[in-house]
């Protein structure tokens, strides 16, 4: 009798053994974490489940709220914060509404304001002297858009996007979701094609890079067809290389029947082999916006997990957060902590009263979603091929009894010296734990292979070829 076990020591791709060949092995960037998550890396799990670690408030009062009558409702995080090395600062990109000017039919009920730290705490709103406000310049809001700039997304542009500005943003204005460019993210012009969808996505669009595909990535929202009446927010996607040409949107997440029945935005980050998503989920019987966590290889085929948790939910009665949250659309790796910078209103999505502010929340490094034991028996998961490299291995995991890990060919079969039996045992808290057998692993650089993790009594979230 075949066992579950067995299967997956010995479990040659379905598409691969109906072929009648191997299929190709995913090269594995050094020195970038691999999150045994999408179907690109992993093959099966055993006796393991998924478990999302929610972050955990360390701030009981915002680090970011409203100081000036420019802020209108006051700072909320239709935006983004990174650091940027060069400056030696963090900075946050962050939205204002003017609900006078909204009501009005005013320019720009929605602005970009900024704001910078030295240590992701402490914020300072800088005079930048760009805007006009009330017949003075002396404020911190950003120039961009030309009628309107709602939901501003920020990214600093890497070396291998051959982006035309250092930085790249994106926004609502009068002519749909566009792109904008800046060399010093303050003072951005607007390219001659800059259009990414002609949409009205009053929401928060997200601009991220794909530096595995080398393409840019705007999520958003697409347009409604139920008719008036009947109008359900979802999530798209649209693609681009240069900035200038983007794909037409494609639906990727929309609500399932165990949903509240809307899908606010999703701002998207990559991160190691992954792009995460922080989906926003509209509950229109409560007027709140929570945040759940997503996951996809590929940016068109999204994960979520059982149960569908929730990543970030509102604070407790009373608090700045008390009504709806958002996120910005980026998290910021510091040493071994990560930081999500949120937005949280103490009013619900109706209310003209409710004022914003912005604070953070803190996780361990690239402990986003654990695969955990259940019951004393061990669990596994099983890898599909992939090309060794690298000087060694470490995994990201926190184990109460022990993990080891196995090297094997395409059929599952252990390599000689990187059995179970050959691995000296993990224990403990790390970020970084060294993976040892008796083999060389150097001597397999380059060579295809599968790994088989067995895990006892702990949690497993990434691995490294380091």
């Amino acid at each position: 009798m075949t066992t579950r076990r067995g299967l997956l020591a010995a479990a040659p791709l379905a598409v691969a053994a109906l072929q009648g060949q191997t299929a190709a092995a995913a090269r594995i960037a050094v020195g970038s974490p691999v999150f045994l998550l999408g179907e690109q890396v992993l093959e099966d799990h055993w006796n393991l489940e998924r478990q999302l670690v929610p972050p955990r408030r360390v701030h009981g009062e915002p680090l970011i709220r409203k100081e000036h009558d420019w802020e209108g409702m006051g700072p909320y995080l239709y935006g983004s914060v990174l650091r940027d090395p060069s400056a030696g600062l963090w900075k946050c990109w962050y939205t204002v509404f003017s609900n006078e000017r909204y009501r009005a039919r005013q320019p720009f009920p929605y602005r970009a304001a900024y704001a910078t730290s030295r240590d992701g705490i402490v914020w300072n709103k800088p005079k930048l002297g760009l805007v006009d406000h009330k017949g003075s310049r002396q404020n911190n809001l950003v120039d961009i858009g030309v009628l309107d700039a709602e939901a501003v997304s920020v990214k600093l542009a890497p070396p291998g996007a051959k982006a035309p500005a250092r930085y790249a943003g994106m926004t609502l204005d009068k002519h749909g979701v566009v792109i904008f460019l800046s060399d010093d993210g303050l003072a951005w012009r607007k390219p001659e094609a800059s259009v990414v969808d002609a949409g009205h996505s009053d929401c928060h669009n997200s601009l991220c890079w794909d530096a595995r595909r080398r393409r840019w990535l705007a999520y958003l929202r697409p347009p409604y067809f139920a008719g008036p009446g009947h109008d359900k927010r979802r999530i798209a996607v649209s693609e681009s290389t240069d900035l200038r040409a983007w794909t037409r949107p494609v639906t990727v997440l929309r609500p399932d029947e165990e949903d509240p029945p809307e899908f606010y935005a999703m701002p998207v980050f990559p991160r190691g082999n992954l792009l995460f998503g922080f989906l926003q989920v509209y509950d229109r019987r409560r007027e709140s916006l929570e945040v759940e966590l997503a996951y996809s290889a590929d940016g068109y085929r999204w994960h979520r997990l059982p149960g569908h948790p929730t990543f970030l939910g509102t604070g407790a009665p009373g608090s700045f957060d008390s009504g709806m949250v958002t996120t910005a659309d980026d998290t910021v790796i510091d040493g071994d902590r990560m930081y999500t910078y949120y937005g949280g209103w103490n009013g619900d999505h109706k209310s003209n009263l409710r004022e914003a502010a912005i604070s953070r929340v803190e996780s361990p490094r690239d402990r986003f979603i654990g695969w955990r034991t259940h019951g004393p028996e061990p669990g596994f998961l099983l890898t599909r091929p992939m090309l060794a490299a690298g000087a060694r291995v470490t995994v990201n995991a926190s184990v109460r009894g022990q993990l080891a890990m196995a090297v094997c060919d395409d059929r599952g079969a252990a390599l000689p010296g990187f059995a179970f039996d050959d691995c000296g045992p993990v224990h403990g808290d790390g970020f970084a734990h060294a993976v040892s057998w008796k083999g060389d692993w150097r001597t397999l650089n380059g060579r295809a292979v599968r790994l088989r993790v067995r895990v006892r009594d702990g949690a497993f979230y990434s691995l490294t070829f380091a």
